[in-house]
């Protein structure tokens, strides 16, 4: 299947007793385009993987003036997951998933900053319990 989303991402240092350091808060918003597929692997059982590019639209603090004004930046995603049912409207999953963002910075001469690119990777993983109402009561 193909999806198309919106969406965004945010990473801010911030706190009532702490001076923020000298690093950009950032706040993506992406449009994403993205496949994926599940497969039955046994019974009651389905894995399923999905992929995407991240076009991002904006990046938050890190694209300013102050930072790098003239930067470019794209993402990719990917997710598995295992889903087992566990009763017939009850079933648990086990999902991982990974986020790349990447950055070039296009520096200028004058910039306050120099750099030639970077990239932030976010991991992370769920477990999830679902409860599917039965057909019939649909």
């Amino acid at each position: 299947h193909a999806e198309l989303d919106y969406g965004g991402h945010n990473f801010t240092i911030k706190g009532p007793s702490v001076a923020k350091p000298e690093i950009p808060n950032v706040r993506y918003r992406f449009v994403r385009l993205g496949v994926g597929g599940r497969m039955a692997v046994g019974p009651g059982m389905v894995l399923g993987m999905t992929g995407g590019y991240r076009h991002v639209l904006s990046a938050g603090e890190i694209e300013s003036p102050t930072y790098f004004p003239r930067l470019d930046a794209g993402a990719l995603d990917a997710r598995v997951w295992l889903e087992v049912e566990i009763a017939s409207s009850l079933s648990l999953s086990f999902v991982g998933e990974v986020e790349r963002y990447f950055f070039s910075m296009n520096p200028e001469v004058g910039d306050p900053r120099i750099a030639g690119g970077a990239a932030d990777l976010y991991r992370g993983g769920r477990l999830l319990l679902k409860y599917q109402l039965p057909r019939d009561l649909l």
